[in-house]
C-alpha cells in the first residue's frame, strides 16, 4: 500500500495489537443433529483452517514487512510484556464482573 513511501509512515512499530479474528458460525440445531461423525469433521476442518490461515498469516506479514523495509520503513520492535503486565489486573476485573473467569483462564492457557 506504499505506506513507508508516507510523509509519516517510515515508522512501523510491532505491537502485535491487532490480528482479524475469523469466526465458524454453525446453526446449533442443526449441529446438534449431525452425527458424533459429522460433528468431528467439521471441527476438525475448522481447526485445520485455523492453522492454515495463522500460517499464511505468518508468512504474508514477514513479506510486507520485507517489502516495507525496502521501501524505506524503520521497523520498531517493542519490549510488549510491560504493557501485557498491566493489563492483567483489567482483565481479571472485567472478567470477574462478566462471570468469564474460567474462560479467560481458558485464554490465557492458550499462548
Amino acid at each position: 500500500m506504499k505506506h513507508p513511501l508516507t510523509e509519516n509512515g517510515k515508522y512501523i512499530s510491532e505491537t502485535g495489537h491487532d490480528y482479524t479474528t475469523r469466526f465458524l458460525i454453525v446453526n446449533g440445531k442443526k449441529f446438534d443433529a449431525y452425527s458424533e461423525k459429522q460433528k468431528e469433521i467439521i471441527l476438525q476442518a475448522a481447526k485445520a483452517s485455523v492453522d492454515a490461515e495463522r500460517a499464511y498469516l505468518y508468512a504474508m506479514e514477514d513479506k510486507f514487512k520485507q517489502k516495507a523495509i525496502s521501501e524505506g520503513a524503520v521497523v520498531n520492535t517493542l519490549d510488549r510484556k510491560p504493557f501485557m503486565d498491566i493489563a492483567i489486573p483489567i482483565q481479571d476485573k472485567w472478567a470477574a464482573a462478566m462471570g468469564l473467569t474460567d474462560l479467560l483462564e481458558v485464554i490465557r492457557s492458550e499462548k
